[in-house]
């Protein structure tokens, strides 16, 4: 439903797991996703090797900002990459990317959804990232898909209880869906979009140099503080909590 086109290249690697607690169970070996088959076979359903610590680190920017495209290189090379990006960065990063696994790292396109105009409602339905596919940028896709669970679940309890037809209570969901759908796409665009001025020479350091002496006042000033953190969540809020009423008991 919505045309999904990749914007930004985000790179995502995860460091060298460190030993440490708890212990693996026998058979698992060493290395990233040596350890799947053996896992699962002691903690079915396990997504993840949680047997050691690890610690993940990633660089996202628009692809036109990278030396060369992550995306055809080997996993030293990629490295390499964030290195030479990065070097300039804090002494403590840069000590991790040195102490990186590079069999471990990876690269990624993050795409974004065009907001869809609406379209002839039926009984089959879209929610998630089925049809609003977003950036991290924000970090409301799984705040948005849950939103959208919560809105067409409204809209079905209201089927149940004899005050919708199905198929004008799935419109309904869908027209509040692609509201506040199409705003979160949007936004989360913004804060990953190619034309971000943070790169560009002398202005990018000056509205750096801006960016970090705002963030400092408003950490001083608790109205300011307050005021940020609800712009923040905005895209995150559900106005009000949803009650599922229950069935009505049929009559004996």
């Amino acid at each position: 439903m919505a045309a999904v086109r990749p914007e930004i290249c985000w790179s995502v690697r995860m460091a060298r797991q460190f030993a440490g607690p708890p212990a693996a169970p026998a058979g698992t070996e060493h290395g990233a996703g040596g350890n799947d088959a053996a896992l699962l076979r002691e903690w079915p359903g396990l997504l993840f090797d949680n047997t050691r610590d690890h610690i993940i680190w990633g660089i996202w920017a628009a692809r036109k900002n990278y030396p060369k495209n992550p995306k055809g290189q080997t996993q030293e090379e990629q490295l390499r990459i964030a290195a030479g990006m990065t070097k300039s960065w804090n002494p403590q990063f840069c000590r991790l990317l040195d102490h990186t696994d590079s069999s471990t790292i990876f690269a990624i396109d993050v795409s974004t959804s065009v907001p869809p105009q609406p379209w002839e409602t039926n009984c089959v339905t879209l929610l998630g990232d089925a049809v609003h596919t977003m950036t991290p940028g924000r970090g409301v896709g799984a705040n948005t898909a849950l939103r959208d669970a919560m809105t067409l679940c409204r809209r079905l309890i209201d089927v149940r209880d004899g005050k919708l037809e199905l198929v004008p209570a799935v419109h309904a969901y869908e027209e509040e869906m692609l509201g506040y759908s199409s705003k979160a796409v949007i936004e989360s665009r913004k804060q990953m979009d190619s034309s971000d001025l943070i790169p560009v020479p002398v202005i990018g350091r000056l509205l750096l140099a801006a960016t970090r002496t705002s963030m400092r006042l408003v950490n001083r000033v608790p109205m300011l503080k307050r005021k940020m953190v609800d712009s923040e969540t905005k895209l995150r809020k559900i106005e009000d909590e949803v009650s599922v009423r229950p069935r009505p008991a049929k009559a004996s």
